[in-house]
C-alpha cells in the first residue's frame, strides 16, 4: 500500500515508501484487570487491532497497527500466554525490529493491556 506525504504513528512517510504486511506468530499475554489490563476476554472469531509498541523508550511514542486473528473456538483470559498469528503492516523501520525473540507492549490507546513476543517470522 502506497502511502502519502503524511505521519503515521510518529514516523513521517515520504510519498514513495511503501507499507507491507508482515505475518509473525507470536506469544502475547494480556494483562488482567488487577493488573491494570483489560476488564473482559477477548472473544475468538474477531478480528483484535490494538495499538503495537516496539519503541517504548521513544520521546514520542510510536505505535503500528497488527491485526491479531482469534479462532472462532478459542477465548483469550487476561493472565493467560496465547500463541497466535499477527498480521502487521510494516514501513522499514518496523521491519528490523519484527525478529524472533523481540518483545514489545500491546496497548489501547495509551493503556498497556498486554506484552508480546516474537516466535517466528511468517512473511
Amino acid at each position: 500500500m502506497v502511502m502519502g506525504n503524511f505521519r503515521l504513528s510518529g514516523i513521517r512517510l515520504e510519498q514513495s515508501m511503501e507499507l507491507t504486511s508482515v505475518f509473525v506468530r507470536a506469544e502475547i499475554s494480556m494483562l488482567t484487570h488487577a493488573q491494570g489490563g483489560r476488564n473482559n476476554p477477548l472473544k475468538g472469531g474477531l478480528s483484535y487491532r490494538p495499538n503495537h509498541n516496539f519503541w517504548p523508550d521513544s520521546e514520542q511514542p510510536q505505535f503500528c497497527t497488527g491485526f491479531i486473528e482469534l479462532p472462532a473456538e478459542q477465548t483469550f483470559t487476561p493472565g493467560m500466554p496465547t500463541v497466535v498469528e499477527i498480521k502487521f503492516f510494516a514501513w522499514p523501520e518496523l521491519k528490523a525490529e519484527l525478529y524472533p525473540g523481540r518483545a514489545w507492549r500491546i496497548q489501547e490507546a495509551s493503556k498497556i493491556v498486554g506484552y508480546g513476543k516474537i516466535l517466528q517470522v511468517l512473511e
